[in-house]
Order: structure tokens, then C-alpha cells, then sequence
């Protein structure tokens, strides 16, 4: 085109391009009507702008890829990409792309060159920018941008079955070959990505609506599970008296202007993405109940605890105690319809909701714990072990509640199935690429679950395996308590040993209960022994 074409004609491709782009007039032409859903409020050119940019994502496909250097991921997601290209078409369908490109490489090149040329845009160019780990929650994401790289490959899929046809005596049979090559792919992969009998959406809608009070507020974080219960409460017109609540948006004054033309309550402003927003939440709202979901991240304040709810998590004020738990909505009202096992459906998503469901288990548990009700706390924890196979806490504090019964020979096997599970999702952070603060959390974890370990296993009168476990516990990541436990298991069998360890513990912490009267205590059995 730039060598045989006229630059005149570069003119008016620019005007084709520009015709081409006013399908994004659409846009400020909808926001002025004030739909119901009005994302960013694109009526002004800046707004406009800045959608189309991405700007608050700074240009990115999500802000979790700014945390990797540039084409960090590019490698995993290349190969990401092509695995999900066989599974689609198959090997037959990537052996006939290859063949297609070679030969029409020889026969048409231009027309080879443009279609690889799109091919390389849309696929491992948009890969490289979108520069996503990869782990399952950002691979869902990604995979949505799949089909387009997927089109220009069809283009040489064709060229190969093309080739083919010319080259053999009968292609009725190739036909026919290839006919029922791709009836089975439809198949097979028609019953993995089929959501007809898939309620999991669904029944968690219904579960979060029979967990809110009337005329309540609920907070939720991330994407499906809001625009699920928007879309039951904009289209069926169901719970209109709650207010549903974006932590990520409730910065943002658009999303407040948007919630006041749907007819749901609409909570007094406050921007949970600021320090203290919760409180503010609280306090803008008192003649409300306020509760989120367990997507979202909510950290106790010295004013505000939260307590189970059902499928939620209430917000109540810190020096509440008059309170009981109604699990009711969990055991007897809750609709569970499909496998509810975390990582063992064919989308991501669905993992997200069981995770949910997970959590709210375990925190129904836990108050059962801090209430010393043991034989309920462990019913709970248990269906949320259940529930997701990678949450780890239920089997740590199912081992504590055995530990302090005296219960050490279960305790114990439970302490070493938290280690084998962390040990597991370690291998997994590094191999998702997970940020240095998941891999540090997954690291304080693993060395509590020894360091725990320990201590039933020296409670049970194995001081070795003890002592082997404090030593992985200061080795992973140290504590006072690791050294301080070490120490207790030489004592008055190797005193410098006791002394070596008491005097680390000192060290990292100070304030260590007790710590200086057994360290002059070491000192003096090992002086005395000198």
C-alpha cells in the first residue's frame, strides 16, 4: 500500500479510519440519556478519554500487571494462549494451521504476511502489554481476548484444508474426516464450557438476599458478585430496599450520581478506598445495618468488628457483645446446586463464589472457637475444609481446638496437613508468579503451621520431631516464640544450646513474656556447669 498507492489515498484511508472510530460515539450519546448504568459517565470528552484509555487502570488491561516488569509474562502467556488453541481445535487443527501457513507462505505472500500480521497485533503483541501472571483469576480474565488471534488462525486452518483437498484423489473423505473431528471438539468442549446446568451465580444471589435484613447495605469488591446483584436488582427489580455497595467505586462521584436513578436505596456517600472509610460508612448510615462480602477486604478497627451473617459479615460497632449466631441461613435456607468444590469447575468464577461460601463457613467456626464451642466450631470448619480444599486456616484452628483438648496425636496430623497444604500453595505462588507480599503471608503461615507442629509433637513426647519443626519455623521465617520453643526443648539437656536460643528470642523480641527470669536461669545452670 505505502509503495503503489498514491499519497492522496492516505487521506482518505484516514477519513475510512476515522468512520471506523465513531462507533465509540455511542458512548457519550447513551451517557447523555442517563441509562441506568452509565460507567464513568463518558458524556464529556475528558470522561470519554480517559474510558477508552484505560486511565484508571493506567493503560493497562488490569493495575495487577503494573506490579511485574515489562514482558515479564509474556512466555507463560504465550504458552497459555496456544494450549488453549489445541484444546480447542485440536491437533489435527493446529497441524492444519501449520501446514495452511507454510503453504500459503509460498503461494500468497501478502495475503500470508497481512493475516499473520493481524494474528501477531491481537495475540502475543496484546499478551505482552497485557503482561498478566499467571494465575487462574487473571487467566479468566485474559481468556476473554482469546477468540480474536483465534479468527486470523482460522485463516490458515482454511489454507491448510485447502491444500489438502487439492493434493488427495478423494476429498469427499477428508470432508468427511474433518466434519467429525470438529463434531467431536464441539462436543467435548461443548459439555466443559456449558453453563446450562451451572447455578452457582445464581444461588449466591438468592443466599447474599436471604442474608441482608430489609433495608440494609451491603458492600461488595469484586465484579461478578456486584453485577450479579445489580443485574437481580436494575432487571428483575428484586431487593430494591438494599444497597448495594462498590469498594472500588465509592470514590468515585459518577457512581454515586448512577446509584441515585435506580430506584434501590441509596446510601449516604463514602469512599471506602480512603483511610477511615468505613467508619464513615457507619456513621452516614447508623438507621442501617451495614454488611459486606467475603470477596472483600475489611479490617477490624478499634471502633468497628465484624460478626457472621449468613453468607455475609456484619459491621457493628466494637463494644457490641449482646450478639448471637444464626447459622440458620447457612445450614437450612441456603441453596448449594452443583459440585461445590473449589478448582474443580471448568471457570474460575464458580471457584470464586464456592470460595465464598468457604469463608462464610469458617467464620461462623471461628465465633463458635472464640466461644470455646468446640464441637460446633469444628462442624463448621470442617465444611469449609470441605468447601475448598486450599483454605488452610479451618485445618490449622481444627488442630488448635484438638491441641488444647489434649487431643495431641490428631493435632499433630492436623499441623502436618497444613504444612503439606502450604508447602503446595507455595509451589503454586511461585509458579502463578504471586506478589512478595502473598508469598510472605504464604511464608508466616508455613512457619506458624511448624512452629505449632512443634509444640504437639513435643506435647506427645517427641522432642526431636519438636525440635526439627522450630528449626523450619526460624528457618522460613523467624519468631521469638520459635526460638524461645527451641529453647525449652534443650533445657537442662544442652545449656549453651538454651542460652543461644533464649538470647535470639531476646533479641527479636524484647517484651517476650517472662523471657529474662529463664534466660538468668540458663546462665546460671551453665556458669555453674563451667
Amino acid at each position: 500500500f505505502w509503495n503503489k498507492v498514491p499519497r492522496s489515498a492516505l487521506i482518505k484511508s484516514l477519513f475510512f479510519l476515522g468512520l471506523g472510530m465513531t462507533i465509540f460515539l455511542f458512548l457519550p450519546i447513551r451517557s447523555l440519556q442517563n441509562p441506568l448504568l452509565d460507567w464513568s459517565n463518558p458524556e464529556k470528552f475528558s470522561s470519554l478519554f480517559n474510558l477508552l484509555s484505560r486511565k484508571s487502570y493506567a493503560g493497562t488491561l488490569d493495575l495487577l500487571s503494573l506490579n511485574y516488569k515489562r514482558g515479564e509474562n509474556f512466555i507463560p502467556n504465550l504458552i497459555l494462549y496456544f494450549q488453549q488453541f489445541i484444546q480447542s481445535f485440536g491437533w489435527w487443527g493446529a497441524s492444519l494451521c501449520l501446514l495452511g501457513a507454510f503453504q500459503t507462505g509460498r503461494e500468497r505472500v501478502k495475503g500470508s504476511l497481512f493475516f499473520l500480521i493481524c494474528f501477531l497485533i491481537t495475540g502475543p503483541l496484546f499478551l505482552f502489554l497485557a503482561n498478566m501472571p499467571p494465575n487462574p483469576h487473571a487467566v479468566a480474565i485474559v481468556q476473554a481476548s482469546y477468540i480474536v488471534p483465534d479468527l486470523f488462525l482460522v485463516f490458515y486452518l482454511a489454507m491448510g484444508l485447502r491444500f489438502l483437498s487439492l493434493k488427495i484423489k478423494k476429498p469427499g473423505a477428508l470432508l468427511v474426516l474433518v466434519s467429525v473431528l470438529m463434531v467431536y471438539g464441539a462436543l467435548q468442549n461443548g459439555l466443559i464450557v456449558s453453563k446450562r446446568n451451572n447455578f452457582f451465580v445464581r444461588d449466591y444471589v438468592d443466599n447474599v438476599f436471604k442474608s441482608s435484613p430489609p433495608h440494609s447495605i451491603v458492600v461488595m469488591h469484586k465484579d461478578v458478585q456486584l453485577f450479579s446483584l445489580w443485574e437481580a436488582q436494575l432487571i428483575q427489580s428484586r431487593r430494591l430496599d438494599l444497597g448495594v455497595v462498590a469498594t472500588g467505586l465509592s470514590g468515585s462521584p459518577w457512581y454515586w450520581e448512577m446509584m441515585q436513578r435506580w430506584g434501590t436505596h441509596c446510601p449516604a456517600v463514602a469512599s471506602l478506598k480512603e483511610p477511615g472509610g468505613w467508619e464513615k460508612l457507619e456513621r452516614a448510615n447508623k438507621s442501617r445495618k451495614i454488611l459486606h462480602g467475603y470477596e472483600t477486604d475489611f479490617v477490624e478497627t478499634p471502633k468497628l468488628k465484624e460478626i457472621p451473617s449468613g453468607y455475609l459479615a456484619r459491621i457493628v460497632l466494637a463494644e457490641e457483645k449482646d450478639y448471637r449466631l444464626n447459622p440458620f441461613i447457612l445450614n437450612e435456607m441456603a441453596l448449594y446446586r452443583g459440585r461445590y468444590k473449589y478448582g474443580e469447575n471448568p471457570d474460575f468464577f464458580s471457584s470464586d463464589l464456592i470460595g465464598d461460601a468457604s469463608r462464610a463457613f469458617f467464620k461462623h467456626g471461628f465465633n463458635y472457637l472464640m466461644q470455646k464451642n468446640f464441637g460446633r466450631a469444628h462442624a463448621f470448619m470442617r465444611k469449609a475444609q470441605s468447601l475448598d480444599s486450599q483454605f488452610v486456616r479451618p485445618i490449622s484452628d481444627r488442630a488448635y481446638m484438638k491441641f488444647v483438648s489434649g487431643e495431641n496425636l490428631e493435632a499433630n496430623r492436623l499441623h502436618r496437613l497444613a504444612i503439606i497444604k502450604l508447602e503446595s500453595l507455595l509451589n503454586m505462588a511461585a509458579e502463578y508468579k504471586s506478589l512478595p507480599d502473598v508469598v510472605q503471608g504464604l511464608n508466616r503461615e508455613l512457619a506458624d503451621a511448624y512452629l505449632n507442629f512443634g509444640a504437639s509433637s513435643e506435647k506427645a513426647g517427641n522432642k526431636e520431631a519438636a525440635r526439627t519443626a522450630y528449626q523450619k519455623s526460624i528457618w522460613i521465617y523467624p519468631s521469638a516464640q520459635a526460638f524461645y520453643n527451641l529453647a525449652v526443648t534443650y533445657w537442662a539437656a544442652d545449656w549453651p544450646a538454651v542460652v543461644t536460643n533464649l538470647n535470639k528470642a531476646i533479641q527479636m523480641d524484647p517484651a517476650f513474656p517472662q523471657i529474662n527470669k529463664y534466660l538468668e536461669e540458663a546462665r546460671n545452670h551453665l556458669g555453674s556447669k563451667t
